[in-house]
C-alpha cells in the first residue's frame, strides 16, 4: 500500500475507534447506514490492500526473474553467437541479425532480434560448431529467447494486477471519504451543545 493510502486508513481506524469508543454520547449515530458502511469499508479496504500487496511482491519478483533471463540470453546464448559472426561472417548480409543487441532494448524487441539471430545463425551452423558452440546452440538460443517471452508475459500480468488492486484501493478511499463526510456531519449534529467535558470530540 501506498505511503498515502496508508496514512488514510491509518485515519480511517481511528475513527472507527473513536465511534466505538463512545457510543453512549453518540448514541443513535452509530446505528446509521453511514455507520455500518464505514465498517464494511474497512474491511473492503483491508482486502484489497492484502490484494494490493501481493499483486505487487509478485510483479516485483517477476520483473527479477525476467531481468535475469534476458541477461542468460544476451550473454550467454546471443554474445558468443555475435562475436563469431563479427569475426568469421562479417562478408554475409544477414550480419546485422547476427549482433548482439543492447542491454537496453524493451522486452519484445529482444525477443523478436533473439528470433531473427536463430533464424539468420541456423544458415551457417557448421561455422558457430567448429568454434565449438554445442551441436544444439540454436535450440538452446530458442529455448532461452521463448523463456524470456514467457516470463515478459507472465510480469505484465502481475503488473497488470498490481495496478488494478491500486486503483480498487483508491475506489475504496473515495467511497470512505464519502462515508466519513456523512457521519462527520451526524457526529456534529448529536454532539451540539456538549460540554467540553461532554463531548468527546474535545
Amino acid at each position: 500500500m501506498k505511503q498515502s493510502q496508508q496514512a488514510r486508513l491509518d485515519a480511517l481506524h481511528r475513527i472507527q475507534a473513536f465511534m466505538n469508543d463512545n457510543a453512549d454520547a453518540l448514541g443513535n449515530v452509530n446505528k446509521s447506514t453511514s455507520r455500518a458502511a464505514l465498517d464494511d469499508v474497512l474491511a473492503a479496504l483491508e482486502a484489497r490492500a492484502e490484494a494490493q500487496s501481493s499483486a505487487e511482491t509478485q510483479a516485483a519478483g517477476a520483473t527479477t526473474e525476467k531481468n535475469a533471463l534476458r541477461e542468460d540470453l544476451r550473454l550467454h546464448h546471443m554474445q558468443p553467437i555475435a562475436a563469431i559472426a563479427r569475426a568469421t561472417l562479417a562478408h554475409t548480409p544477414l550480419i546485422a541479425k547476427l549482433r548482439l543487441s543492447a542491454k537496453t532494448v524493451n522486452d519484445s524487441t529482444l525477443v523478436q532480434r533473439g528470433n531473427s539471430m536463430a533464424d539468420v545463425a541456423v544458415q551457417y551452423s557448421d561455422v558457430f560448431i567448429a568454434e565449438q558452440l554445442p551441436a544444439d546452440f540454436i535450440a538452446q538460443l530458442r529455448a532461452s529467447v521463448e523463456a524470456v517471452r514467457k516470463a515478459a508475459v507472465q510480469r505484465d500480468g502481475f503488473q497488470v494486477n498490481a495496478t488494478t488492486a491500486t486503483q480498487a484501493v483508491d475506489d475504496e478511499m473515495v467511497r470512505a471519504h464519502n462515508v466519513v463526510s456523512v457521519l462527520n456531519s451526524l457526529v456534529v449534529k448529536q454532539l451540539k451543545g456538549k460540554t467540553r467535558s461532554e463531548n468527546p470530540r474535545q
